[in-house]
């Protein structure tokens, strides 16, 4: 798709890199990434705190925001974590939504 701040099109998204991705797309491809660091020995926390302005402004964004700050910092904290704070947000946006 192309990016909503150039008027362009295609060309000028291949130019500046920009994406339209949705909010769970960009949580998606954050994953490979968190079980990467995770099996390097690092820890959920060292990633997670730069996500939780994820949903922003979004339903449910303070319930994202609570269960990562709540969770991460706890021993065995994995990217499970992260996957049930994103499947619970999108959960609350979609019934919201309805």
């Amino acid at each position: 798709p192309s990016c909503k701040r150039h008027t362009h099109g295609d060309s000028e998204d291949k130019i500046c890199g920009c994406h339209d991705l949705s909010r769970y797309d960009v949580a998606l491809a954050l994953m490979p990434y968190l079980e990467t660091v995770l099996s390097r020995g690092g820890r959920v926390n060292h990633v997670l705190r730069h996500v939780l302005g994820l949903y922003q402004r979004q339903p449910g964004g303070k319930l994202f925001r609570r269960l990562l700050s709540e969770g991460m910092h706890k021993a065995g904290a994995d990217a499970a974590l992260f996957k049930e704070a994103v499947d619970a947000t999108e959960a609350l946006i979609a019934r919201r939504s309805a």
